[in-house]
C-alpha cells in the first residue's frame, strides 16, 4: 500500500454518555456494486458489525455516507433482552447497486435499499423485507445471485437454505445438507448454477441451485473453513488450520464432479514472543496430503486481487493481512499490511507486553484500494501505489 487510512472505534459499543465501551467486531465488508452512472468504479463499500450498525462509505473521500442501527438486534424496549458485545450482523453480501442483503444472530435475513434514505429517518425505513427466524440458530453466510432473485444463507443449525427474494415466506430450497457444523462461507456459481458451502466440518461441498442436489463435498482442510472465493477459473477457500487451497472440479460423471485440490499454501507465524517481528508470516507450498500445522495462525478471511486473478490477500488472526502468489513459479508470499495495535494510546510504547494485536475479520479489494475490518470494530483503507512499470 502506498498509504494507509485507519478509523477505531466504527463499531462499538457505547453507554448513556457516548463513550467507548467494547470494540465489536467487523462481520463483513462488502463492495457495493457500480450503477451505469459510475462507468464500472466501485465508489462505495458497506461495513457491518456485531453491533448492529450497518455503515456505507465513500472509498474516495474515505468517510460514512449512512448508518443503518438495530440491525439484527432484539428491541430492548419491547423485552428484558440486555445488548452484547457482538450480537448484531454476522453477515453481508450486495444484491445489486446501492442494495444489501444481512443475517445476523436475531436469525433473520434482511434486505436493505440505500436509495430508500431520506434525512428524516435513520434505518427501518431502509429495510425492503425481513424474514425472522430464517433459521433455527445464527445466520452466519449469505450470498447473492448476480443474474438470478436467488439469496442462499447457511446457519449456525448447519443448514443451508435457498430464499427466492420475490417470495420470502418460505425458503425456495433446503439443501440436504451434509455439513456436520456451522455453515461460516458461501459463494455462488451464478453460470453454472452452483454454490459452494465451506463449514466447522472442515469440509467444502458443492450443490446444483436448480434442484438443490448435492454434487460433490471436499475433505482436506484440517480446521473451519472460514471463507470462499470463487475467481473466473479459480476456488479458494481460507482456514483456521493456516493455509489456503485452491480447488479444481473433475467431471468423471455428468451428475458428479469431485473436488480436487490443486495447490495448497501454509502460513507460518514465529509467536514466541510478542515483540516487533512476532507477527512476520512465512507462507509456503506445502503437500496436499499434509493433515495438520504447527505453530501456524488461522486465516479468518479472503479476496482475489486483480483482474488476472494471480494474487489473494488473506487476513489472519495475528493481525497481519498476507498477500500470496497463485502461480507456481511466483515469487514468496509476503506480508501486505501490518498489524495494528487494539489501542491506540498504545501504538508508541516498546515495551512487549503492551503490543497487543487485533485480528483480521474481513476483508474487500479493488484495484485502487483495499478495505479491511478487525476484531474490535477498526476499518481500514490502503491505497495501492502504483508499480514503477506503470508510472513509466
Amino acid at each position: 500500500p502506498g498509504r494507509e487510512s485507519v478509523f477505531r472505534n466504527v463499531h462499538c459499543l457505547r453507554n448513556n454518555e457516548n463513550a467507548v465501551l467494547y470494540g465489536s467486531r467487523v462481520n463483513a465488508l462488502v463492495l457495493d456494486p457500480p450503477g451505469a452512472a459510475a462507468g464500472g468504479r466501485v465508489r462505495h463499500c458497506w461495513s457491518c458489525g456485531g453491533d448492529g450498525v450497518v455503515q456505507k462509505w465513500d472509498m474516495e473521500r474515505e468517510e460514512t455516507v449512512l448508518s443503518i442501527r438495530g440491525v439484527h438486534q432484539i428491541n430492548q424496549s419491547e423485552s428484558n433482552f440486555k445488548q452484547v458485545n457482538n450480537m448484531g450482523v454476522e453477515c453481508a453480501d450486495a444484491c445489486g447497486p446501492s442494495c444489501l442483503v444481512t443475517g445476523g444472530c436475531d436469525k433473520g435475513i434482511s434486505m436493505w435499499d440505500s436509495r430508500a434514505s431520506d434525512r428524516r429517518a435513520n434505518g427501518p425505513h431502509m429495510e425492503v423485507w425481513h424474514r425472522s427466524a430464517a433459521h433455527y440458530d445464527e445466520v452466519l453466510s449469505v450470498a447473492c445471485s448476480k443474474t438470478l432473485p436467488l439469496v442462499v444463507s447457511g446457519g449456525a443449525d448447519d443448514c443451508v437454505r435457498v430464499w427466492d427474494t420475490r417470495w420470502m415466506d418460505q425458503p425456495l430450497l433446503e439443501l440436504d445438507t451434509l455439513h456436520g457444523g456451522s455453515v461460516f462461507a458461501i459463494a455462488i456459481d451464478d453460470a453454472a448454477k452452483r454454490c459452494y458451502t465451506g463449514s466447522s466440518d472442515k469440509t467444502l461441498s458443492v450443490w446444483d441451485l436448480e434442484s438443490g442436489h448435492w454434487l460433490s463435498q471436499a475433505h482436506g482442510h484440517a480446521g473451519d473453513i472460514y471463507d470462499i472465493v470463487l475467481g473466473t477459473e479459480r476456488i479458494l477457500t481460507a482456514s483456521d488450520d493456516g493455509t489456503v487451497r485452491e480447488w479444481a472440479l473433475d467431471g468423471n460423471r455428468e451428475w458428479f464432479q469431485e473436488l480436487v485440490c490443486s495447490q495448497v499454501l501454509g502460513a507460518d507465524a514465529q509467536m514466541d514472543s510478542m515483540s516487533e517481528d512476532s507477527c512476520k508470516l512465512d507462507f509456503k507450498r506445502v503437500p496436499t496430503d499434509v493433515a495438520g500445522f504447527r505453530g501456524v495462525t488461522p486465516l479468518s478471511c479472503l479476496s482475489l486481487l486483480g483482474a488476472e486473478e494471480k494474487h489473494f490477500l488473506a487476513g489472519t488472526w495475528s493481525g497481519d493481512v498476507v498477500m500470496g502468489h497463485l502461480d507456481p513459479d511466483g515469487r514468496d508470499t509476503q506480508t501486505f499490511s501490518k498489524a495494528i495495535m487494539k489501542n491506540v494510546d498504545l501504538e508508541e510504547k516498546d515495551d512487549g507486553y503492551y503490543r497487543s494485536h487485533s485480528p483480521v475479520t474481513a476483508i474487500a479489494a479493488t484495484t485502487e484500494c483495499v478495505i479491511t475490518g478487525f476484531n474490535y470494530g477498526a476499518v481500514r483503507f490502503s491505497r495501492m501505489m502504483k508499480a514503477e512499470s506503470e508510472m513509466d
